[in-house]
């Protein structure tokens, strides 16, 4: 009876974001954002039965069936594993034309790449909570965001090889990228403060249980 389900604040920050035009992320980047484009983020995963090495060399296998593609792919978090992450990303780039790596767009920049990206690709919290309020499809990989609600432009896959294709397949159908742009987030209901506000209010003569510390 404590708990409420307000909505995300960073979806409707997204909301008032000024995104950045097309020329100006291009200068920024220091690429020329051409379509197709994919977003690529992969965080280790630290908690599942096949270890981030494995998925991480089957995400790049499945990678290579888009030539067709431009590649934007970022760095992962510092969870352990990170490090063999990115020295896989890093050897993958340097050997091809169409993609490209970096260490932290930014929030601004990332946004914005999302107004200009066809998929977005990976196991990052980003591809379930404001991806679908672009109206793109999300790949998301593994099991790092299992249980959390997801919006039907979401296609969950094992991180495996063929399983990733088949999902890059599906989600370049032109049928599901048309209704990817109708899709409802359910994150995105736009009153996540005011619903925080109204919640505190009610409670504001709520007794808290105070902590308690020994000194040993």
């Amino acid at each position: 009876h404590r708990v409420f389900n307000v909505g995300s604040l960073g979806i409707e920050n997204y909301s008032k974001v000024k995104f950045l035009g097309k020329r100006a992320l291009e200068l920024k980047m220091g690429i020329l954002l051409e379509k197709p484009l994919a977003v690529v983020t992969f965080h280790p995963a630290t908690r599942e039965s096949i270890n981030t090495s494995k998925q991480v060399q089957a995400l790049i296998k499945a990678l290579d069936s888009l030539p067709q593609m431009q590649l934007v792919i970022t760095y992962p978090n510092a969870d352990a594993g990170a490090r063999e992450i990115i020295d896989k990303m890093e050897r993958y780039v340097s050997g091809r034309e169409n993609a490209f790596i970096y260490k932290n767009l930014g929030t601004l920049n990332y946004l914005s790449l999302l107004k200009y990206t066809d998929i977005v690709i990976g196991n990052s919290s980003s591809g379930i909570i404001e991806v679908p309020s672009y109206g793109i499809p999300t790949i998301n990989i593994g099991e790092r965001q299992q249980g959390r609600i997801a919006a039907k432009s979401v296609i969950h896959t094992q991180a495996k090889e063929n399983e990733i294709k088949k999902a890059i397949q599906k989600a370049l159908k032109p049928s599901f990228r048309a209704a990817c742009r109708l899709v409802a987030n359910p994150y995105d209901n736009g009153l996540a403060s005011k619903n925080i506000i109204t919640i505190l209010h009610k409670f504001k003569n709520f007794r808290t249980i105070e902590k308690k510390f020994i000194d040993w």
